[in-house]
């Protein structure tokens, strides 16, 4: 039996195609309506035991209102509760320094630990006989569709203050369904008992590889001596520190796994548990999407805005900023946090952290609605669609993104406001899905959106014809999702109409973080894709200067902010050196397997060779016996058998000497002659072997067994012997290959790398680089106090902006 749970929004379409798919099954379906309360609920769970379907599909939703077994709540809670201990145990057995914070963290999740297993202790003792747990209801199997929607699983760590890794008290669906899972295994004996079904498995760190190794192979994480989260960072990731300053002039270690080793090994475990099931390994029939990528000169407006950003960054005095000086915990340890904020919202449009500065005139908004106009005229005669992103500026009564372009369209460019429409307006799921089936129809044109209301769970590709990126997301399943709004299956007139395909436009502002923030997304997503499907060709990876929750770190931001060609420099100079490396990598590895190779082939030749030496040290005693005659002559005399006897003969005497011997294990010499016997090992009774010895070697012919045909035994030393010349001949032949493989890979390591001076010169130059970055941001530090003398643009002062221009 088993059970299926997929998002509430999907539940239909589920059942939908599972009854098309398996109409002879039974299947028994939740309605979340028919099931909420606590005894509507009871009464289906009940209904699971008496009718005993088949399967059972519900939503996510209701699958967590499932009672789990105690006994294993109780089992999970120890072994979080071991292993929490065993960290606190690391810390003050090496007297780490480590935050106050942090280290009453770990004490008080080891109190809330040890509480809920006290409070399990009591559910058992007391018991719950009227309650049905999923223990009870004669599951066999799960199936998570969106299985993403668990990641955020429990886990302890003494690496808390590192940037992008989940709380780790973890969620209450995500535990509800870890226990499910842990109790099929527990009653089956072994790892998986799940199948996890998403689009997006790794949506953007390397670590949450580890939240689907808990879930799904926990017995293979113990024979690899991995117990916990930070047993398993050991193995695969690297941590590193960057020291930033803070608002309050203080500096704050920022800690990130940046870098990550043994990616063949992730990369292997991972496609053990792994089927991809993709476009391009089924063949499916949909637009292809094409980059688009608009490079656009910052305003002087940004320009000047850009400078009061570094100058932030130099000093930390948010006198420099736009907007709300009131700052989160976390962005006033940070200074970068601040500034990234500021430098994203800034590049798409300074009003949006000052909506009293004048239009910027042919900035970044105005030229993605050209765009969108552009393409809104090209695709006029079928109605083409448009989706436009944008996580920030999202509408409210002040300046924004979407009513900005919507602006923009309507006033400058005569679009009919009423094909404009923003995804925030359609409150409810009837309204959501009417307002698909007008952008599928045409009815509405243009669709703005964020990635989180408009970039999921939405059919909208029917007329999709371009997505516009107005700000670059850090995850790469963002982009992913936003994308696939119209790079999807269904989408019927870019196929018939727009050579099937999709433009994806993004818009980089010069001087801005765009560039650095669609590189790191691209370069995860490309990293991401090689561990799933296996194609990773290095043990190492570094994950760039965007981190999981879409920080750059301060020197990074500095440069940026500068504009400082330096920085330029070593992002062009780290991509070449990234591919000499692998080349390098690449060429190290094929010498190593060279040197293996001639160590293989010389060994096997020399085995070869003493063959050789065997068999032509023997090749005289098949040259005697000119014929079956002078063989069978030099039998007879052998065996003391009179000269006319016939080769029949010969051979049931051989029978008879076997037979008498049956079922005594014992080796029998039948008969020798000019250095060579014919032996009859005997094992029992059911299993003997025929062979010929030498000085040199043992011969067989066939089965090595007794016939009944007395011929074909008083033939056998005949036919094994004759083996010697062709023998002879395939050992020489042999002999060559392995000559042939030895001189091939020693060709392999006479070879010298060719682009060794080329790697050390940018490996030198790229040092030089890090040391003056080093010294400009040591600088930069040394002469916080030393502010300049300038006016600071306040809140309320507007800007003379210039024009800026489109490439």
């Amino acid at each position: 039996r088993t059970v299926i749970i997929g998002l509430r929004s999907t539940v239909v379409q589920l059942e939908k195609e599972f009854r098309n798919a398996f109409p002879q099954m039974k299947l028994l379906v939740a309605n979340d309506r028919e099931v909420g309360g606590i005894q509507k609920r009871n009464a289906f769970f009940a209904k699971v035991v008496s009718q005993r379907p088949d399967v059972v599909l519900m939503s996510h939703d209701t699958f967590k209102f499932i009672p789990q077994s105690p006994e294993i709540i109780k089992e999970i809670i120890q072994e979080e509760l071991d292993n929490l201990e065993k960290d606190l145990g690391v810390i003050y057995e090496n007297k780490y320094d480590i935050n106050k914070r942090v280290l009453k963290g770990l004490e008080i999740r080891k109190e809330n630990l040890e509480a809920q297993l006290q409070n399990i202790y009591h559910q058992i003792e007391k018991g719950k006989d009227r309650i049905l747990t999923f223990d009870q209801l004669g599951f066999e199997h799960i199936m998570v569709d969106e299985s993403h929607k668990f990641k955020n699983l429990m886990y302890t760590t003494r690496h808390s203050r590192v940037a992008g890794l989940n709380t780790s008290t973890g969620s209450e669906r995500s535990k509800n369904l870890y226990t499910a899972i842990r109790t099929l295994q527990r009653s089956r004996g072994k790892d998986f008992q799940a199948t996890f079904l998403s689009g997006t498995p790794i949506s953007n760190s390397i670590t949450e590889v580890y939240v689907l190794f808990k879930y799904l192979i926990p017995e293979r994480l113990k024979e690899m001596n991995i117990a916990s989260f930070d047993q398993w960072a050991q193995v695969f990731a690297n941590k590193s520190y960057e020291f930033e300053p803070t608002v309050s002039g203080d500096y704050k270690v920022r800690e990130r796994f940046r870098s990550f080793k043994k990616m063949k090994l992730l990369s292997t475990l991972y496609n053990e548990i792994s089927i991809i099931v993709n476009a391009r390994t089924h063949h499916i029939d949909r637009p292809k999407a094409v980059m688009d990528v608009h490079t656009i000169k910052p305003t002087e407006g940004q320009l000047a805005y850009f400078e009061q950003i570094k100058t932030f960054l130099g000093t930390g005095n948010s006198d420099y900023l736009y907007g709300n000086k009131t700052y989160t915990e976390d962005q006033k340890g940070a200074l970068s946090l601040i500034a990234l904020h500021h430098m994203r919202h800034a590049s798409i449009d300074p009003r949006l952290l000052n909506p009293d500065l004048e239009d910027p005139g042919e900035a970044k908004l105005r030229i993605i609605a050209r765009e969108v106009y552009r393409t809104y005229t090209e695709s006029n005669d079928f109605k083409g669609t448009q989706a436009i992103f944008s996580d920030l500026g999202t509408p409210k009564d002040t300046f924004n993104v979407y009513s900005e372009i919507k602006r923009i369209l309507t006033e400058e460019f005569d679009v009919p406001s009423e094909e404009v429409v923003f995804i925030h307006d359609f409150k409810t799921d009837g309204k959501r899905l009417q307002c698909f089936d007008d952008l599928n129809s045409g009815k509405y044109r243009i669709i703005i959106g964020s990635t989180e209301k408009l970039g999921t769970g939405t059919n909208i590709q029917r007329r999709m014809v371009r997505i516009h990126h107005v700000d670059i997301p850090h995850r790469p399943t963002d982009v992913d999702q936003r994308n696939g709004r119209g790079a999807r299956k269904g989408n019927e007139m870019a196929k018939k109409y727009w050579d099937n395909k999709v433009i994806v436009s993004f818009y980089i502002v010069e001087n801005s973080t765009d560039a650095l923030m669609l590189n790191n997304v691209n370069t995860k997503m490309n990293f991401i894709e090689q561990i799933t499907n296996g194609t990773i060709q290095f043990n190492r990876l570094d994950m760039g200067p965007v981190d999981d929750n879409g920080s750059i770190d301060y020197k990074t931001l500095l440069a940026v902010a500068k504009n400082d060609p330096l920085f330029l420099e070593k992002e062009q100079l780290g991509k070449r050196l990234e591919e000499l490396q692998l080349e390098r990598s690449i060429f190290k590895r094929n010498r190593l397997e060279a040197e293996n190779n001639i160590r293989f082939h010389s060994r096997e030749r020399e085995k070869v060779s003493k063959n050789i030496e065997k068999l032509e040290r023997d090749l005289p005693l098949w040259q005697l016996m000119e014929s079956k005659e002078t063989y069978y002559g030099l039998v007879r005399e052998a065996m003391g058998l009179p000269s006319n006897a016939q080769d029949t003969d010969i051979g049931q005497a051989i029978i008879d000497l076997f037979e008498k011997h049956k079922g005594m294990v014992s080796e029998h010499q039948v008969l020798k002659m000019d250095g060579a016997s014919l032996c009859l090992r005997v094992e029992d009774v059911e299993t003997h072997s025929l062979f010929v010895r030498t000085d040199n070697a043992t011969y067989g012919h066939g089965a090595r067994r007794i016939v009944v045909n007395p011929k074909s035994v008083a033939d056998y030393m005949y036919n094994a012997l004759s083996k010697i010349p062709r023998s002879i001949k395939d050992q020489k032949e042999l002999a060559l290959d392995h000559g042939h493989h030895i001189t091939a890979n020693q060709k392999i390591l006479d070879l010298d790398f060719d682009k060794l001076d080329e790697l050390k010169e940018m490996e030198t130059r790229m040092e030089q680089i890090n040391d003056e970055l080093d010294k400009k941001f040591d600088v930069d530090i040394t002469d916080k106090e030393k502010e300049p003398e300038r006016p600071v643009i306040s809140n309320t002062e507007s800007l003379d902006v210039g024009t800026g221009r489109s490439l």
